[in-house]
């Protein structure tokens, strides 16, 4: 005697929404990332460098840093000479650096 299996099928489910979000959630220009109020508000400031005199200054030493180049397209690296120290910033966070003195 031969048993026929039956496979049920199971419940049909949407894939993922891929792409971009819905135009309302878009508020925010930043660079060029496009950021919704909420996320804007959890975005923390820019404390490793500072905007004085049209130049990037270190923080931790307030000199003057050297930009050595850009990475992946979507990051810029600078270098600081006094420190020996490697400072990362993305395309997003270069309109929110800090101007004048350091904030400790």
């Amino acid at each position: 005697m031969r048993v026929e299996t039956r496979i049920e099928p199971g419940p049909i489910t949407l894939p993922r929404r891929r792409g971009r979000p819905p135009r309302a959630a878009m508020v925010f220009r930043d660079g060029d990332t496009l950021v919704t109020t909420a996320e804007r508000a959890k975005i923390p400031p820019v404390a490793t460098v500072f905007r004085r005199n049209d130049a990037l200054h270190h923080t931790r030493c307030t000199r003057r840093i050297d930009f050595v180049g850009m990475r992946g397209g979507i990051e810029f690296d600078f270098y600081c000479i006094e420190c020996r120290e490697h400072v990362t910033l993305t395309q997003g966070a270069l309109p929110r650096i800090p101007e004048g003195q350091p904030t400790d």
